[in-house]
């Protein structure tokens, strides 16, 4: 036989004897999970959070969707939209709760190919939403890029969610951009409350 060979070891488990306790390391392992489980179930029912991760709600009735396809020339003019973009995205995530998606999807075929995804509470929002400093900034930027031929909306609807379609609710989170809002001149306005 091999020197290097290793030895195998069996090893026969019986029963032991002596009944289990409690007092095991291994059940005072299990105690302090008990007991770690007990607390967050009580801060979960103190807080009213408790299952709402879970659980859906009911979603904006009438809500409203906005989709646009936009084809740009090259990825520095993809690039250059989505900097203006995400300042425009982060003012909408932080002032405007009555918008419930507002992302661009870059397509993993096409780097040229971008969908802008929106959706409000209703369609009368959207209007708050062009109305806005932020989106007053943005606008002329991205005219700017159209009226060179560097981007181009090859698709846009506009839709109506249907109840039994719509989705939770919650808001998706941002993508930071480089420039902030008062670099490119948009005042903060007042937090508006999301409509309940």
């Amino acid at each position: 036989m091999d020197s290097n060979a290793r030895s195998l070891k069996i090893q026969v488990l019986t029963p032991s004897p002596r009944p289990t306790s409690l007092f095991t390391p291994m059940a005072k392992g299990l105690r302090c999970l008990i007991l770690l489980a007990s607390l967050l179930v009580v801060d979960g029912l103190a807080t009213g959070k408790l299952g709402k991760e879970l659980k859906k709600e009911k979603g904006y009735e009438g809500a409203w969707s906005l989709t646009i396809q936009l084809r740009f020339k090259d990825v520095a003019t993809r690039d250059e939209f989505l900097k203006s973009w995400g300042v425009l995205a982060r003012y909408v995530r932080d002032y405007e709760p009555f918008c419930l998606l507002f992302e661009a999807i870059q397509s993993d075929k096409d780097p040229l190919l971008l969908i802008v995804d929106e959706r409000y509470t209703d369609k009368d929002v959207y209007g708050k939403h062009r109305s806005s400093d932020a989106f007053n900034v943005f606008r002329p930027q991205m005219q700017k890029l159209q009226d060179a031929g560097d981007a181009s909306p090859e698709e846009m609807h506009e839709m109506q969610a249907r109840e039994e379609m719509v989705p939770d609710g919650d808001r998706m989170d941002v993508t930071e951009s480089p420039a902030s809002l008062t670099e490119v001149g948009v005042p903060r306005p007042a937090l508006i409350k999301k409509p309940t």
